[in-house]
């Protein structure tokens, strides 16, 4: 069962990185969260198979074979015992959202001279008009994957509760 709470603490951490990918700094404390609270999910696993022949047999040809669930334990180690995590960040960045001088002797915003509408306008309609920026697209270099680290951490959480699932249903794991 203590292999369950870390994984509803993944998930936690999980809708806590999507909910800050617009702010790096606490996208990355999220992440490193998360990866604790995952990783713990396999460490219980493996004490309670380990006493088991064919479980711990289970367990290591399930890791083994899980490219996904070998990296993001892989990261986790990484991020706790040599430096911390810190994937790569692409930003995406519209025109039309700066203010860019023109050859004349005004400054235009999305071709319409400021002087015709005061700013405090020209403001309202801007947001009123625009969808909001695309979040930061965040990657592990590393990874073989095209997926970015959401993709790839969701897919992570799919496979531990699928691990689970199997380990119970195989008798390995109690609960």
């Amino acid at each position: 069962m203590k292999e369950q709470e870390k994984l509803d603490e993944a998930k936690y951490f999980y809708q806590r990185m999507l909910a800050e990918q617009y702010n790096p700094l606490h996208f990355k404390y999220k992440l490193s969260a998360f990866l604790s609270a995952s990783r713990s999910v396999l460490q219980y696993v493996f004490k309670e198979v380990k006493v088991k022949p064919k479980g711990l047999i289970w367990y290591q040809k399930a890791v083994k074979n899980s490219p996904v669930i070998k990296f993001c334990r892989d990261k986790r180690n990484s991020n706790i015992h040599y430096s911390p995590v810190d994937p790569d960040i692409k930003f995406t960045l519209q025109l039309d959202d700066c203010l860019i001088p023109s050859t004349a002797d005004h400054l235009t915003l999305n071709g319409q001279p400021q002087a015709e509408r005061p700013p405090s306008q020209v403001a309202v309609r801007e947001k009123e008009l625009k969808p909001p920026a695309p979040p930061p697209e965040y990657k592990f270099d590393k990874w073989l994957g095209l997926d970015d680290v959401p993709t790839l951490c969701r897919k992570y959480l799919s496979e531990l509760e699928q691990f689970i699932k199997k380990g119970k249903s195989l008798g390995y794991i109690s609960g």
